[in-house]
């Protein structure tokens, strides 16, 4: 079913071996920015210095194939989990991309810090998640998430984008403090071009960073 394409794009998107390709050679990423004041070529990263930042809704999470189906209210939240009626059919569906995202997200975190960055308003993550991939939840609970707009919006930021580049920073920031050479090897996973973007800039006064874009194509 093309509604929940987003199980087969997880798997067939050999997650694994994107991480294995960024992890082995620095300059060769996706869609990458590896910069070093110095001019000198970046040192290989290991696990210790990177940080995978994976957005919610339409990458973990398929919201949009969850809103068609009228589970979702006219603010595009959930009333009540124990409102939502799944058939067998959706529950067989929902189980597959559950597996194929645990999957996904127990390979990242072979090969650094996880964190979860979205939009959406703080609770969302675990509301969305105990309707519609409980299963996850347990993973969920040993991960950062970050609610970049409940963090930021009240901050005076009107942008999206803003809200992601502000969550990265500070994220980006606090890590780098922890690694002994200060120097993020970042992965960014999203379906929005404006989130690799946030990463981008967000990145700018890190003397020696690495960023990798993976887009997921709807």
């Amino acid at each position: 079913m093309a509604s929940l394409a987003y199980a087969d794009a997880i798997r067939d998107l050999k997650f694994n071996s994107c991480l294995e390709t960024i992890s082995e050679n620095s300059e060769l990423c996706l869609s990458t920015d590896c910069s070093d004041v110095s001019g000198e070529s970046p040192k290989s990263f290991d696990a210790a210095e990177a940080l995978l930042f994976f957005d919610w809704d339409d990458t973990l999470l398929p919201t949009s194939w969850i809103s068609q189906q009228g589970w979702l209210n006219e603010d595009g939240g959930l009333d009540s989990v124990d409102e939502v009626s799944l058939t067998r059919e959706q529950q067989v569906l929902l189980q597959e991309l559950e597996v194929n995202v645990e999957q996904t997200l127990l390979t990242a975190m072979a090969y650094g810090r996880v964190v979860i960055v979205t939009n959406a308003l703080e609770g969302w993550v675990e509301t969305s998640c105990a309707a519609f991939l409980p299963g996850l939840r347990p993973l969920l609970d040993e991960l950062d998430i970050v609610s970049a707009r409940s963090t930021y919006e009240s901050l005076g930021d009107a942008s999206p984008t803003a809200w992601k580049r502000r969550a990265f920073a500070d994220v980006i920031l606090a890590a780098s403090g922890e690694m002994e050479d200060s120097r993020p090897n970042l992965v960014c996973v999203g379906d929005s071009m404006y989130e690799h973007a946030a990463l981008s800039a967000a990145v700018q006064g890190f003397s020696e960073t690495c960023t990798a874009g993976i887009h997921w194509v709807r």
